[in-house]
């Protein structure tokens, strides 16, 4: 059970004006665990009593000087992620957003946290110099990333401020396009641009004050996973090719990396309480929608719990492997 108080500003899809929705202090109680179409290739996390003990994520979050580089960081899950990292661990956290100067929230939390803890720096994923900037930023000032979190991604909007494709005669090339370089693309350059700074063993000896594996985690959906999708309903075509392609990514990159002491994980988090999610929530039961802190608690346990034999894979919030 978790309780949770916030505000949340919602922008719908369409341009109408936002809405400001409150909750107050209440009980949030996770409701029972997804049954999957299709078989995984990985073994479930179990999270049913926390951060595992003595773990890599345990020690990742006990080191002072360790680094947490956070994607769209400004609002939603992201700014839910940064919090969520600079309470349950003593390291830096790297919050990274397009337009920090109108991140409004995130700045009061970086103030809160002080400049020891929390760097704001500007990062569209789409664009290569604004990717290389802020790697070649985090490179000078940390010399180092011990997790990457690609959380920045896209459902809706974009080039003729489109929702996700109802049917195949929606289907639009330049949404398609946008929805591979948001969801796809940005998330494997800004990983190719931080793993040489998230080496942390060479065979098995840890490199420099190391004593943790690094983690790259992309936020992928239930609706990527080909296996279950086996019910008609909801097409979405953009948006499952884009986020399919990057479970692909995670799992590749896995095998490669694992040799320095990286780990990737890919994550679906539920249907949680963000403007990304107001459109689509029409009709799903209060129970089945996540407070944000409930999410990023959630999916940073699964990460937190995480070991070698889960690199490559999809989970979801509660630690339960996906199919792909």
């Amino acid at each position: 059970m978790v309780l949770f108080q916030m505000i949340i500003r919602s922008r719908p899809l369409n341009g109408a004006r936002s809405v400001t929705r409150k909750f107050s202090s209440v009980p949030f109680v996770a409701p029972p665990v997804n049954i999957y179409n299709g078989t995984s290739d990985y073994t479930n996390i179990d999270i049913s009593s926390g951060i595992t003990a003595g773990g890599a994520g345990q020690r990742r979050n006990a080191d002072p000087d360790a680094v947490f580089v956070v994607s769209g960081a400004n609002r939603g899950i992201g700014l839910g992620y940064v919090r969520a990292l600079l309470e349950r661990s003593d390291g830096k956290v790297v919050a990274c957003c397009r337009h920090p100067e109108k991140a409004d929230t995130l700045n009061a939390i970086a103030e809160e946290f002080g400049a020891d803890r929390v760097s704001v720096l500007p990062l569209d994923v789409v664009d290569k110099g604004s990717v290389d900037r802020a790697t070649a930023e985090i490179k000078s000032k940390f010399g180092r990333v011990d997790a990457l979190i690609n959380n920045a991604g896209v459902l809706g909007g974009g080039p003729g401020n489109m929702g996700p494709e109802k049917n195949l005669a929606g289907l639009n090339r330049d949404f398609l396009t946008w929805n591979m370089e948001v969801n796809v693309i940005g998330p494997m350059m800004l990983a190719q641009g931080l793993a040489p700074l998230m080496a942390a063993k060479k065979g098995r000896k840890y490199l420099d004050s190391r004593q943790a594996e690094t983690v790259i985690v992309n936020m992928s959906a239930r609706v990527a996973s080909i296996s279950d999708n086996v019910r008609a309903g909801i097409c979405w075509h953009s948006y499952r090719m884009s986020k399919a392609a990057l479970n692909a990514g995670t799992r590749t990159m896995s095998h490669e990396l694992r040799r320095q002491g990286t780990w990737t994980i890919a994550l679906y988090p539920g249907l949680t309480d963000t403007d990304l999610s107001v459109p689509f929530q029409k009709g799903v039961k209060k129970e089945m929608i996540f407070p944000v802190n409930f999410t990023c608690e959630r999916m940073l346990n699964v990460v937190d719990s995480m070991d070698l034999t889960h690199s490559g894979g999809l989970y979801d919030w509660a630690g339960q492997a996906l199919p792909f």
